[in-house]
């Protein structure tokens, strides 16, 4: 067999058949046909590098020079709340979502970005979630914009996360909203907030400079040449209508900044137009001289240069200035609401399974504590404990979940992650461990009754629960029995409808095996336990 790079590997050296009728080869086959499919699914998407930074032409002159002059009462004393639908696109069969953990690891670190600016977003709504390969990785601009009329919501900031937007890390359509890349959407990438500057009306410091290279050989030109395609303008024009423009070349001293590059006086001339490292300082390592002969390297704390998401930290004040003014006077529909909360600090911590409990179903009801003023829970379910592949990675409200089915006779892993209004900035908790195993047990109430009995390990000092959940009204009797036949403890009578939890202490039972029983006189649920 021949790998994609040509090196050549024996994979089996003894007979296949004898291999298959181990059940320790069924589980290593298993075990490499996840990793190929991880291996071939990653070699299928682009990387950051592979990707252009930002697809984002300038809104016209005219449109910039205009919100620029204009002026607004309204100050920087005060926090706006941007609400945002997040969109999430995936291939036909509904696979190749982005994780919902790293959606909300995005989320606080773009309201990290936006703190200093007193702007914070959050998402109105749920996450949407669209079947759809076509746009999953889409090879234009003007087909992302048809992608964001078909699902976009009103009265929103709409945010899409794909596989690769028209080949670029992102892009900001001033008319309908931005397209950003899974692969560019790290805990500590910059890329959203790049690209919600550029919805903002922010410019690239080295607005000109697109698709052109600085010469250090040449004299600086004083003006720079643009034409652009106005799909990228305030709104929405046919595809052959192109707009010229020429871009004031910004000097390091002197008068005219206000009207050259990006019109920002407090953002340092930028030359540079492709990604760089910048140096010890965040400046560039290489020296540029302006058209009057000044020499300067260039700022890389900035979010809308190109420099790497480790170089940016920052907006300057007139570009804080400038977005609040885009805000009030071009989209006062995102400014209306004062959005309660806080951002949560607190880890959530694991009630059951545990320990490698065995469960009785396919489906496991998973449960943790509560923690106050979160807005949901991230929830993985993993067979590796690394969470390299996920089994679950869902979104819930409350603090239980019943997974859907697993399979049966494996080990899982599963973790859970508060968030707020403004994001995860939390960590997952400990994991927690079970192994499903249909065979452990009868449960003819299933179909009733959801039961979920924990630990079944004991040790000395534990105390048994019975977690019982029914949309009906339930009359059962509960007994603990040893291997006899025996009752270790008394009958009894539980009477619910809703959710109930019996707590039995065990710490004067024997070591043993033991079983325990619910009955309602027509159907039982066994569930073996030991200690």
């Amino acid at each position: 067999m021949k790998t994609n790079e040509g090196r050549s590997f024996s994979l089996f050296l003894f007979p296949i058949a004898e291999l298959l009728n181990t059940k320790s080869m069924k589980k290593i086959l298993l075990a490499t046909f996840i990793l190929w499919n991880v291996v071939l699914h990653a070699q299928s998407e682009l990387t950051k590098e592979q990707l252009a930074p930002c697809g984002a032409l300038p809104y016209d002159r005219a449109f910039r020079q205009s919100l620029q002059e204009a002026s607004t009462n309204r100050g920087a004393d005060s926090t706006i709340f941007i609400p945002i639908t997040m969109h999430v696109l995936g291939d036909d069969a509904g696979k190749n979502y982005f994780q919902a953990s790293k959606i909300y690891d995005a989320l606080c670190q773009l309201n990290k970005d936006f703190v200093a600016s007193n702007i914070q977003f959050y998402f109105k709504g749920e996450i949407q979630y669209h079947k759809d390969t076509k746009n999953y990785s889409h090879a234009t601009i003007r087909d992302g914009a048809k992608m964001m009329f078909k699902y976009n919501v009103d009265s929103t900031l709409n945010c899409y996360v794909v596989g690769s937007p028209a080949g670029n890390c992102g892009y900001n359509l001033p008319y309908a909203g931005i397209a950003l890349s899974k692969s560019c959407m790290g805990a500590a990438d910059h890329t959203w907030a790049h690209e919600v500057g550029h919805g903002l009306s922010l410019q690239h410091p080295f607005l000109g400079w697109e698709a052109k290279k600085y010469n250090p050989a040449l004299p600086t030109p004083k003006v720079l040449t643009t034409t652009e395609y106005t799909y990228f303008k305030e709104t929405y024009f046919p595809k052959d209508t192109v707009i010229t423009d020429t871009i004031n070349v910004e000097n390091l001293k002197g008068p005219g900044c206000d009207k050259a590059a990006d019109r920002f006086c407090d953002t340092k001339p930028d030359y540079i137009s492709t990604r760089w490292s910048c140096d010890a300082q965040a400046q560039s390592p290489a020296t540029y001289t302006d058209p009057n002969g000044d020499t300067f390297k260039v700022d890389g704390t900035l979010i809308m240069s190109y420099a790497l998401d480790a170089c940016q930290t920052r907006f300057s004040l007139e570009e804080d200035a400038q977005m609040r003014k885009m805000i009030f006077l071009k989209r006062p529909q995102w400014a209306g609401k004062i959005l309660p909360g806080k951002v949560i600090n607190g880890d959530a911590t694991l009630i059951a399974p545990l320990n490698g409990q065995v469960t009785l179903s396919e489906k496991v009801l998973l449960n943790w504590q509560k923690i106050p003023d979160v807005k949901g829970y991230i929830v993985q379910v993993s067979r590796l404990e690394t969470f390299g592949v996920l089994d679950m990675d869902t979104v819930v409200t409350s603090n239980s979940l019943i997974t859907k089915k697993l399979l049966n006779d494996r080990n899982y892993f599963w973790r859970v992650r508060p968030f707020g209004n403004f994001g995860g900035c939390t960590s997952f908790s400990d994991k927690g461990k079970f192994k499903t195993n249909a065979l452990v047990a009868v449960n003819d109430l299933q179909n009733d009754i959801f039961i979920n009995v924990y630990p079944t390990l004991l040790e000395d000092s534990d105390e048994l629960h019975i977690q019982l959940m029914s949309a009906t009204a339930q009359d059962l009797k509960c007994r603990i029995y040893d291997i006899n036949g025996r009752s270790v403890s008394p009958v009894q009578q539980l009477n619910f409808v809703g959710e109930q939890t019996l707590t039995i202490p065990v710490a004067n039972l024997a070591k043993g095996m033991y079983f325990v029983e619910l009955t309602n006189g027509k159907a039982h649920f066994i569930q073996r336990i030991v200690k």
